[in-house]
């Protein structure tokens, strides 16, 4: 039963075409909201937006895992993630590739920059993280000047060895 001191506009403010609508304005107003914001933006205020913006990408698709999407396109999910949280230590040395407890390996073709001493360099080399992301993510942290990275799958590195006419 509505209660008796609501408004039409308040009732119809209730249904979910609504509540739609008032979700997908959060969403798209949260980045400039957070970004005018003199207080700190908690994690609920963000996420919230994120996910019914989430929701409205997906509405009527479905919702299908982009990881290895993402990946290629060079979307770095794990950007704003602190150092610390990514396994780097703040003061002295990183651990080795084999002293890393992580479960994923991904191999990573790294572009350096020219330098007065050196033309543009690219090589191959493999990083550990929880997931394809992550360790994409730890690639850029371990490499900070790097031009490009790109990650590689087995098979693509494969291929490539095959090309060049090296083997296995």
């Amino acid at each position: 039963m509505p209660d008796q001191n609501q408004t039409l506009v308040d009732m119809l403010m209730q249904t979910w075409p609504a509540r739609l609508a008032q979700s997908a304005v959060n969403g798209v107003m949260a980045p400039g909201r957070a970004w005018a914001s003199d207080v700190p933006i908690t994690t609920d205020q963000m996420i919230q937006p994120a996910m019914d913006m989430a929701g409205l990408a997906t509405f009527g698709t479905g919702a299908f895992p982009a990881t290895a999407n993402e990946l290629r396109a060079g979307i770095r999910t794990y950007q704003s993630v602190p150092d610390s949280l990514m396994g780097f230590r703040k003061n002295g040395p990183q651990k080795g590739y084999s002293e890393t407890n992580y479960p994923h390996s991904q191999n990573v073709e790294i572009t350096l920059p020219p330098t007065p001493y050196a033309s543009r360099e690219t090589f191959s080399d493999q990083i550990m993280g929880m997931n394809p992301n992550h360790a994409y993510e730890r690639a850029w942290r371990n490499w900070p000047d790097a031009l490009h990275i790109t990650p590689v799958s087995p098979n693509d590195a494969m291929i490539a060895a095959l090309l060049k006419g090296g083997g296995t």
